[in-house]
């Protein structure tokens, strides 16, 4: 069902004429995606067509457009107790809760967050799915003082804060440690562990999952080319998805309704619907594998970043392309993309260690963000757009002024290259001693809780 992929014939799109018929009227060989290119990434084709395509001309969508269906009130009132208790973001030091999981250094390939933070879904190289309930743990274990003279120091142990920070920033950040062994039993461990439930039904390693916006779903993707929604509540597999032919990379639910988006080897982004078994729409365009996805808050639109370096924006009615945002941009693959709650920005990080915001409405970038000394693994916004939290393989996180970012870019006459990385807007950077982090983001309430394996002091990265 739905339309066929972006960059169809020319009848689909008016007036328009599609990438390939533009290469071969130039006699360009290389139109077939299939065949070998001079750079396998797909980086070269991906620059020239940002070139050829006026993208940035195009009307955003900023109203949904796509069927959803009423909002739950129980959901919606937890929404509305969070946002109570919200803290707002200043640059004063931030809270971190960060969950080392044991024993999955070389077993662990994705850990997810639930909206609520309760919940961390961590996808494994056995084919299983390991649900850690932390609010589990919470109800067991006192919580440490956060004022206290000793505990609110970063745990010793887990976590250091950095003493040295970038331009005189204190980092005494609060830090609290928790850990996970996801090889325990289903019940709490003797250790005070949180408790854990495994799900089985994927035939290879499974590299992405996503909550629903009410936390009672979770999808999930795998080496299998498949996706699966699985039902929380009766811990089961309800759905199987045949999603691609070939590894599915990534997941994203969308932040309104049932549906969701799978990107993978096969160069593709797919549209789902949560009651179909076949995807609603299909985006081509990529050069190179699609590593991640996410949803606009407003459903209507999705983006995708790609080993080809670019990062596209996808009207998902008419599955058209509407930004390709690779100018100026990154260096290597798109390692994960994040909007920000209003709509108005989109980050990506990769793996040229460099965190880029971009102004969605122009197709701009505002301003690149360097302080990681290793591929950037995730990235997420606060939830009233003020700060940018960014993590990945050199073990470290770091906090980043988004409005700061923003006005400065406003006052210039051109944005920012490759030449100055802004490390003026980092606010704070923490680190881990052995753990790299495959997951970052804020809570409803604005607390940062993050998550990755526990790995030796031998190997630790440099």
């Amino acid at each position: 069902g739905g339309r066929a992929a972006a960059g169809g014939d020319a009848s689909a799109r008016g007036k328009d004429v599609s990438v390939a018929e533009r290469k071969r009227r130039r006699g360009d060989t290389r139109a077939d995606s299939s065949r070998t290119d001079a750079r396998p990434d797909g980086r070269g084709e991906a620059e020239a067509e940002a070139e050829e395509l006026p993208f940035a001309q195009a009307e955003l969508v900023t109203e949904s457009r796509v069927p959803l269906p009423p909002l739950n009130d129980k959901v919606e009132k937890e929404f509305a107790k969070d946002a109570v208790k919200r803290v707002a973001m200043t640059r004063a030091e931030p809270t971190a809760l960060l969950l080392s999981v044991l024993d999955a250094k070389h077993t662990l390939c994705a850990i997810s967050f639930s909206n609520d933070s309760a919940t961390a879904a961590c996808g494994c190289a056995d084919a299983a799915i390991r649900l850690c309930l932390l609010k589990s743990q919470q109800n067991t274990r006192q919580k440490p003082k956060p004022h206290a003279a000793d505990d609110a120091k970063p745990n010793a142990a887990n976590n250091s804060a950095n003493s040295s920070a970038t331009d005189g920033v204190a980092s005494d950040a609060n830090v609290w440690a928790t850990s996970a062994n996801l090889n325990g039993s289903s019940a709490e461990d003797r250790s005070g562990g949180p408790e854990v439930i495994t799900f089985r039904g994927h035939s290879g390693p499974v590299y992405g999952c996503s909550f629903s916006r009410d936390d009672n779903f979770l999808v999930s993707c795998s080496q299998d080319g498949t996706a699966r929604l699985w039902g929380l509540t009766q811990r089961a597999c309800l759905v199987r998805y045949d999603a691609h032919a070939t590894p599915v990379w990534s997941v994203a639910f969308s932040p309104i309704g049932t549906f969701f988006a799978t990107c993978g080897h096969d160069r593709s982004l797919r549209l789902w619907s949560a009651n179909k078994t076949q995807p609603i729409r299909m985006m081509l365009g990529h050069h190179a594998d699609v590593r991640c996805a996410a949803f606009h808050p407003n459903a209507s639109l999705v983006a995708s970043g790609s080993d080809d370096a670019s990062v596209r924006v996808w009207d998902v009615q008419n599955a058209e392309c509407v930004r390709l945002l690779c100018r100026k941009g990154h260096g290597g693959g798109v390692c994960c993309i994040a909007f920000s709650h209003g709509g108005a920005f989109l980050c990506s990080g990769g793996e040229d260690c460099a965190v880029l915001l971009w102004k969605l409405k122009e197709g701009r970038l505002l301003s690149r963000l360097a302080t990681h000394s290793r591929p950037v693994w995730c990235v997420g916004f606060s939830m009233e757009d003020a700060c940018l939290v960014s993590a990945g393989a050199d073990c470290a996180l770091a906090v980043w002024d988004v409005r700061a970012a923003a006005e400065a870019d406003a006052d210039a006459d051109e944005a920012p290259g490759h030449a100055d990385p802004d490390t003026k807007f980092l606010v704070s950077k923490l680190y881990t001693k052995f753990t790299p982090l495959l997951a970052a983001k804020f809570s409803r309430t604005n607390l940062i809780v993050a998550a990755g394996p526990f790995t030796q002091a031998a190997s630790k990265p440099r």
